[in-house]
């Protein structure tokens, strides 16, 4: 069972930079499902991503037009699911597929800063309460499922190891390189020094060993929660399972032109609560986001189900859409 995340920063944006034909893509790329996020759009517009020739749509939509959305694309051939509930609107879609869960999520950024807050909380007060609220959401459904097989995947906006992005990756090289020059027993700020115009490229201040530099990662709070959901709950990183190099990364700042470079982060993760996975690999040469793909190839064999199968017993037509609204 190949399942493909990514952030596509637009749906109709990069069907039209892919051929102008999403279900064409999809079957080129030859997964059985497809997790999308940030679409970028609503239901009116999105109709016609509900009849897809080869594919069943599940999709989900923030309030606002334009903002976030998820779709999950399943494969009418091969795939199965009887039943999809949105936990928050327009950033987790969980689908229930008979031998396991899929939560697809597009999870919102905020790094303590409030000037640097990303999303439409800008102008509501308790908004770091509300972003907050979307990853305690999400482990307050997860944990109904702990005994079931689950896939947690999407664009969780945060990594949980420093090599995962490459301004701390070459800070830790550079520690390497020169030795640590101060006990672990100091505070933090009295081990970081701050740097002179500091570039887009490095961080804005010098640190002195591995612990500060590793304290100081984990401000984010986005950070700090992920790998202790991991840990927690003994969730297994996909990719990580096969590939252990750094430099690998899944998003980078297209406006500062760092993808050529490849100073990027890896953010984009597929987790899972099992062992059974063939393969992982990420797709950094598609183009057409600011992100890229995911793949992971589950060994999870087909659940045969054809009574309640959503796939195959609702057809993608006009009529059933217009039906369920």
């Amino acid at each position: 069972m190949k399942i493909m995340s990514f952030n596509i920063n637009g749906l109709r944006a990069f069907e039209s930079k892919c051929g102008g034909d999403i279900n064409a893509w999809f079957n080129k790329m030859n997964c059985d499902i497809y997790c999308l996020q940030e679409l970028k759009g609503s239901k009116v517009p999105f109709e016609k991503y509900k009849f897809l020739k080869d594919y069943y749509s599940l999709l989900s939509f923030h309030d606002i037009k334009g903002k976030h959305g998820v779709g999950t694309f399943l494969k009418k051939k091969t795939t199965f699911c009887s039943k999809s509930v949105e936990i928050v609107k327009g950033r987790i879609l969980k689908s229930y597929h008979g031998n396991f869960i899929l939560y697809n999520c597009y999870m919102p950024y905020y790094n303590g800063n409030k000037d640097m807050l990303v999303d439409d909380y800008k102008e509501n007060e308790e908004f770091e309460d509300k972003i907050k609220s979307v990853y305690q959401s999400l482990e307050k459904d997860f944990i109904k499922h702990c005994d079931e097989k689950v896939i947690i995947l999407g664009d969780l906006n945060a990594a949980y190891q420093l090599k995962d992005i490459f301004l701390y990756q070459q800070e830790y090289k550079k520690i390497l390189t020169q030795g640590e020059k101060i006990s672990y027993s100091i505070p933090l700020e009295s081990n970081l020094i701050t740097k002179i115009n500091p570039s887009v490229l490095e961080l804005p201040y010098e640190f002195k060993n591995f612990k500060s530099l590793l304290e100081y990662f984990f401000i984010v709070w986005q950070r700090k929660w992920l790998k202790n959901f991991i840990e927690k709950y003994n969730l297994i990183d996909s990719f990580r399972m096969f590939d252990q190099r750094t430099n690998i990364y899944t998003c980078w700042n297209i406006e500062k032109r760092l993808r050529p470079k490849n100073l990027g982060s890896r953010i984009d993760l597929i987790l899972c609560n099992f062992k059974e996975v063939n393969y992982s690999s990420i797709l950094n040469r598609i183009i057409g986001s600011d992100h890229c793909p995911v793949v992971t190839d589950f060994l999870v064999e087909k659940y045969e189900d054809n009574k309640n199968n959503l796939v195959n017993k609702e057809k993608n037509t006009l009529v059933n859409y217009l039906r369920k609204k």
